[in-house]
């Protein structure tokens, strides 16, 4: 529910945050800015239909790339992960990685989860949920600190 979601309404809400403009002159600061709007408005009404229709548990990732001639702009929730193939300074082609995974581990991650009284343990939150980000996963946001704010 929450994948098929942000299929239907993320390249809506982007283009309106953008004003319909992606021309020439943009700049990655306003296209950073329209991502972390158009996933909080999108994470903000995924929530609340969840809520009417009782889907305690729907969630996705999301990893969304805009790419224009002069720049890339990289938003990532959860652990969907963007990879370029790209030359290491000779023929030969590498995989680098361009986006980081949100793992209850990680130092800032888990500082979050437990001051909302999470418990981590190997890896998970409450031995069973293996993101500290997501959109959706209503009841993960209610009672287990996970949040749907990307890395942008």
């Amino acid at each position: 529910q929450a994948s098929e979601f942000l299929v239907q309404n993320f390249e809506p809400r982007l283009r309106a945050n953008l004003q319909g403009s992606l021309d020439a002159s943009i700049e990655a600061s306003v296209v950073k800015a329209a991502l972390e709007k158009t996933i909080a408005e999108l994470e903000t009404s995924f929530l609340k239909e969840a809520y009417e229709k009782r889907w305690w548990d729907a969630g996705s990732t999301a990893c969304v790339a805009v790419v224009t001639d002069e720049f890339m702009v990289m938003a990532n929730v959860g652990d969907s992960r963007a990879i370029a193939c790209v030359r290491d300074g000779g023929k030969k082609l590498v995989a680098k990685a361009l986006t980081s995974d949100h793992h209850p581990e990680l130092p800032m991650e888990r500082q979050r989860l437990e001051a909302a009284g999470s418990e981590v343990r190997s890896g998970v939150i409450e031995g069973w949920f293996p993101m500290s980000r997501s959109i959706g996963d209503l009841l993960l946001k209610r009672y287990y600190g996970v949040i749907g704010t990307p890395d942008v």
